[in-house]
Parts: structure tokens; C-alpha cells; sequence
């Protein structure tokens, strides 16, 4: 593995905003991309990370995403846009099968 580069991550999460250099290598035999931070701190792509995702799809299934975005910004006190916590909400939705929300007959 040969270092390509570092990338700059901002990192939002329910402790704070915390920003990383990250490095990439890749190999240069079968072009393998390993990022070995990323893998470590278990980072999610994009600036906000698992945490903030899960509290946006709760609060997004509750209220509107304007609430949901305005509940969140007063909590945490960070700047997150309705159509963020739309897009993070829809991506959790994305991953959950019928069979997991479907009520049993008891």
C-alpha cells in the first residue's frame, strides 16, 4: 500500500464537531483503496455520523423534518437543515425490511 493522499473530515456528532486527517492508500497492484481511520473510528460518509442519524430518522418519524431540524439544532447546537435530516431519516428507512416493522399476531 502506497499513501495517496490525507482528506480533511469534519465530523459532526452528538459530542461535538471534531475534524480528522484522514489518509487513503491504495494498492497499486489491484487498486484497493484502504482508509484505515475511516475503518477504525467506524466514520460514516458525509459529515454527519451515526449518532446524529439515528436521533434525526427518531425525531424525523415523530414530528416534520422542520421540527425535526429545529429540535435537534436547539438540543445539540449544531446547523442541520430539514432536508438533511429528510435524506439521513430516508436512509435509515432504506435499510429496514417489511418483516422488521411488521406487527406479530400477539
Amino acid at each position: 500500500m502506497h499513501k495517496k493522499y490525507d482528506n480533511k473530515r469534519e465530523c459532526v456528532t452528538t459530542r461535538g464537531t471534531i475534524t480528522i486527517n484522514c489518509p487513503y492508500y491504495t494498492c497499486p497492484k489491484c487498486k484497493a483503496v484502504h482508509t484505515p481511520y475511516e475503518d477504525v473510528l467506524n466514520l460514516r460518509d458525509g459529515k454527519y455520523q451515526y449518532d446524529i442519524q439515528k436521533i434525526a430518522a427518531l425525531f424525523g418519524a415523530k414530528e416534520t423534518f422542520e421540527e425535526a431540524a429545529e429540535m435537534m439544532n436547539e438540543i445539540y447546537r449544531f446547523d442541520i437543515s430539514a432536508d438533511t435530516v429528510h435524506k439521513l431519516t430516508n436512509q435509515v428507512a432504506s435499510e429496514i425490511s417489511l418483516a422488521e416493522i411488521t406487527p406479530t399476531a400477539e
